[in-house]
């Protein structure tokens, strides 16, 4: 809470510091696979990517969604590997990295979707993810499929990708 509230105030290199001695914390006294550490550790690479340091936040988020799958295999709601992946497939997503971004988006959707159904917020925000990726890689008539699916509207020509208008990615609390 210390590094949110640093961030709050501006101090970006304060929160980052914050909340990497809070990571180093956690795996000392946790490890590195306790849920703790895992939420701690997603809570790092979203202060990473709103400060655009991608390239700090991508294995964070990759440690983090192997750490889960892990966790929750044979699991029949994985919600924080879902929550995961969709975390890494938003930031591949603000990268530019859609050709990755795409089956990780996909494994999202047809997971909420299975959980949780159609309608329930993650599956929805889910769907808008995979259509804004398709539309990057100019898959349109797919993305529209897509959108019209789940109610959704297209966005605007030239208005950000979803995942660059935001500090943090979609659902970072995983508990």
């Amino acid at each position: 809470e210390v590094a949110r509230v640093l961030l709050d105030l501006g101090d970006s290199a304060g929160a980052e510091r914050e909340q990497r001695d809070a990571v180093a914390g956690c795996r000392a006294a946790l490890g590195d696979t306790n849920p703790e550490t895992l939420i701690t550790i997603t809570h790092l690479a979203g202060l990473l990517r709103a400060q655009n340091k991608f390239a700090d936040a991508e294995p964070l988020c990759r440690e983090v969604l192997a750490a889960w799958r892990t966790l929750e295999a044979g699991e029949p709601v994985p919600r924080n590997t879902l929550t995961s992946i969709n975390i890494l497939a938003e930031l591949l997503h603000a990268q530019s990295k859609d050709r990755e971004a795409e089956p990780l988006c996909r494994e999202v959707l047809v997971g909420f979707t299975k959980a949780l159904g159609e309608e329930h917020p993650f599956t929805i925000s889910s769907a808008e993810n995979l259509a804004g990726v398709l539309r990057s890689l100019k898959k349109e008539k797919e993305s529209d499929r897509i959108l019209n699916k789940f109610g959704l509207k297209r966005p605007a020509e030239g208005s950000p990708p979803r995942g660059a208008r935001r500090g943090q990615p979609a659902h970072a609390n995983s508990n």
